[in-house]
């Protein structure tokens, strides 16, 4: 991802907006003020969003962006992609996750290896899949990701699952949902996997 000057005039009046909105959230939030006394800060973050990631400044993300790169380093990112490409990401993958949820970048490492691992090794999901539904990469494996699959695989391998439910959207769904959908209705079905989910949840 080289880095190419996008400080052209062009750019001048979106980049002084978005300076502006963001400003007024930080000094509205928990940010601490130094974080407003360096505008270079700023500038590398949004030279990375616009020319690494291809962010456009009309994103809803564009902000969230921001935010996330501010607090990070140049070495602790690139420490973080190069674990992306590790597991076959290419910069296009990375792009599009970043695009939908920036906030996946400050996922720690190890949660970003446990992660992948897992739905890359275990349930064979390609790269470009989870770039595009990004929320699954933050999502707590413990407490979420992991019992609502077990959940899932139960109810599909015993054919009790009307019509067809991907682990994408049954973790979209708030916790009430999901028990409702596809919990409680199975539960003298599935004893065992009901105690074990309800202990996942305390």
């Amino acid at each position: 991802m080289a880095h190419k000057s996008i400080f052209f005039p062009a750019f001048i009046p979106q980049l002084q907006r978005r300076r502006r909105h963001l400003l007024m959230y930080w000094r509205s939030s928990w940010h601490p003020r130094f974080l407003l006394n360096r505008p270079e800060w700023f500038e590398r973050a949004v030279h990375r969003l616009v020319n690494d990631f291809h962010m456009p400044l009309t994103s809803g993300m564009f902000l969230h962006g921001v935010e996330v790169l501010v607090l990070l380093d140049e070495s602790k990112l690139e420490r973080k992609l190069d674990i992306f490409r590790s597991f076959g990401w290419s910069d296009s993958d990375i792009c599009l996750m970043v695009q939908k949820l920036p906030y996946c970048l400050a996922s720690s490492e190890a949660k970003i290896k446990t992660t992948l691992k897992f739905f890359m090794n275990e349930l064979g999901y390609e790269p470009n899949y989870l770039a595009s539904r990004a929320p699954l990469l933050k999502f707590s494996m413990e407490k979420r990701i992991v019992p609502r699959n077990e959940i899932l695989k139960f109810l599909k391998e015993n054919q009790l699952l009307k019509g067809r439910l991907c682990l994408y959207t049954a973790v979209s769904f708030s916790e009430s949902d999901f028990q409702k959908k596809c919990v409680l209705p199975f539960r003298e079905k599935m004893p065992e996997m009901y105690d074990l989910y309800m202990k996942s949840r305390s």
